[in-house]
């Protein structure tokens, strides 16, 4: 689970940055902190992690 993890936490922290940057004008030199995306990507795995892994190899599925 942990590239999925990691993935997650990616893409959270994306879209959590982008909207800081664009709603709040969050300025883009201030760090954002990795961790608590981290965390909720470690979540989001833990919950439906086996799903989203097994809909991503079905994509992938020879017919």
């Amino acid at each position: 689970m942990l590239p999925l993890v990691i993935l997650l936490s990616s893409v959270v922290g994306t879209v959590v940055g982008i909207t800081l940057i664009v709603a709040v004008k969050h300025g883009r030199d201030i760090p954002i902190p990795f961790g608590p995306y981290l965390a909720g990507g470690g979540l989001i795995a833990l919950f439906w992690g086996t799903h989203i892994t097994q809909n991503y190899l079905q994509l992938f599925a020879a017919p």
